[in-house]
């Protein structure tokens, strides 16, 4: 039997070198406004989710996967880059991606996506940087 569901990657401000991977058939947007309204705890943000077919077939198959890194329940010592990687990989190779939802597929945080801009941009300004430099040098 099928249950379709969310493979989401949450992080957190307080273990910035953790990343949540989880399955659930609830929204990961709702999930993630649950464990944000619990005072003063960490806070939570939404890095990537996927709706797929069958969460229980790609459950089993993310957690082998990602075993080296397993830290805790669901969390794994891993950028979400690389986490993502592994979410993509294992739900295309078991042909699980719902791709007729395209507004469910492939969501990035709006907020990542700004440092990940920030931090390319100030990258550049320090190759220029160091490009005129020597250019100039004597």
């Amino acid at each position: 039997m099928e249950i379709r569901g969310w493979i989401y990657v949450i992080l957190t401000n307080a273990s910035p070198d953790v990343v949540w991977v989880g399955c659930s058939t609830m929204n990961p947007r709702q999930q993630l406004g649950k464990l944000n309204n619990v005072g003063d705890g960490p806070i939570y943000r939404l890095a990537y989710c996927l709706l797929v077919a069958d969460l229980l077939c790609i459950e089993d198959r993310l957690s082998f996967a990602l075993a080296h890194a397993r830290v805790g329940n669901e969390r794994y010592r891993c950028s979400v880059g690389q986490a993502v990687s592994v979410v993509r990989q294992v739900a295309a190779a078991y042909g699980l991606t719902e791709t007729q939802d395209q507004d469910a597929l492939h969501t990035l945080d709006p907020g990542l996506d700004e440092e990940v801009a920030a931090t390319i941009k100030r990258l550049r300004q320090e190759i220029d940087a160091l490009i005129d430099q020597g250019f100039n040098s004597p």
